[in-house]
């Protein structure tokens, strides 16, 4: 990602939005939830992808206690 990201120069943005999604939609994917549902969590776990320049948030879901 990071050889991707440098390479892009002026599509950066585009390039980071881009993966950051499809990291959400991987995230978000039954059979990556079924695998989370296997672990006890704690009440304040969460999962988060955010931006690392912008801190926009592409994945911000809690899991039900």
């Amino acid at each position: 990602m990071r050889a991707r990201y440098e390479e892009a120069e002026e599509n950066r943005d585009v390039i980071a939005k881009t993966f950051l999604e499809g990291c959400a939609v991987a995230v978000a994917s039954k059979q990556v939830q079924d695998v989370i549902a296997k672990f006890r969590l704690a009440e304040e776990f969460k999962i988060t992808i955010p931006h690392p320049d912008t801190c926009e948030e592409y994945y911000d879901v809690h899991p039900d206690p």
